[in-house]
């Protein structure tokens, strides 16, 4: 839950990426900077406090935490910065009233998730499950970054109106 709340702030910043890409007349591409940029400004100094201080709130759990729960907000910590790219894409998706192609990709990364911790628990124990996710949000990153690269360099950037 201490590395999982780093995922909120990207989460929320997408969800509003949705009702202003939907009901605005703004240009895709300025949604999506000033989007990215408010993303970046909160989660940054998240991202940096989880990693040093992490740790340290496991501590108030008891000593027996520690041990793989440290590592595990780590690496939790690195990839809301993956998390925060594929919630981005997912709403860029949902704006474009592509909603398959959003839940293809949340469903493939759910599926790498979890066939990367299932490799990786023998080995890494509690932080093959970060190691997943962090994998599986990558690996979504690049599909998104490929993807918002084709949707801002075409010719038009028009939105589909909303059904009604």
């Amino acid at each position: 839950t201490i590395g999982a709340s780093l995922f909120i702030v990207s989460s929320s910043a997408a969800q509003a990426l949705v009702v202003e890409g939907r009901h605005s007349g703004a240009p895709l591409s300025g949604l999506l900077k000033r989007s990215v940029k408010m993303i970046a400004t909160l989660q940054v100094p998240g991202i940096a406090f989880m990693v040093v201080v992490g740790p340290m709130l496991v501590r108030l759990f008891g000593k027996s935490y520690v041990g793989g729960s440290a590592g595990l907000i780590r690496i939790l910590a690195i990839a809301a910065v993956f998390d925060g790219i594929t919630n981005v894409g997912v709403s860029v998706a949902r704006i474009r009233n592509r909603i398959a192609m959003a839940a293809v990709l949340n469903v493939t990364m759910a599926i790498l998730a979890g066939a990367i911790t299932f490799i990786l628990v023998p080995s890494l124990g509690l932080a093959a499950g970060g190691w997943g996710y962090l994998g599986a949000n990558a690996v979504g990153s690049v599909v998104v970054v490929i993807g918002i690269y084709r949707v801002l360099h075409t010719s038009s950037q028009a939105i589909p109106a909303l059904a009604t």
